[in-house]
């Protein structure tokens, strides 16, 4: 067994095992548990993500499927110049009076009029090697 770049006998992993059972997961939080829990907004920026193929289409055809960055034509993805996030905070707050959890088929049937959300001036084809770089740049 592979563990982490290092192989382990079997009966090592037996011991580890052993050593391992009984111990709560902490770092493994999910659901409202976990520190990031927004209250269950999740599902419906999925679904509303899911609606997006149209969007990447046109972006792509817009780019000549060429990363704007470096130029390759292998790997693309399409990069959001302005968050998804924001726009999708953007988009509840202008429609407050409908819960992201109990309103979902509501706000995902609004979501597609919702012109920021297909805006293709937002949209950027990049490869994933160019791609990862820029969000790393974001973050640091």
């Amino acid at each position: 067994m592979k563990l982490r770049g290092f192989k382990y006998s079997r009966e090592d992993c037996l011991k580890i095992s052993k050593a391992l059972k009984g111990r709560l997961n902490t770092w493994c939080k999910s659901g409202k548990d976990s520190p990031n829990w927004r209250g269950g907004i999740s599902p419906l920026a999925m679904r509303i993500r899911g609606l997006e193929g149209i969007w990447r289409k046109n972006i792509l055809e817009k780019n000549n499927y060429i990363c704007q960055n470096c130029g390759s034509k292998e790997n693309l993805e399409v990069h959001h110049i302005k968050e998804f996030s924001k726009i999708f905070q953007e988009f509840l707050q202008q429609y407050p009076q409908f819960s992201p959890i109990d309103d979902k088929e509501t706000l995902v049937r609004l979501a597609m009029t919702y012109e920021p959300f297909w805006n293709i001036n937002n949209g950027e084809t990049r490869c994933l090697n160019c791609h990862n770089l820029t969000h790393t740049k974001t973050k640091i």
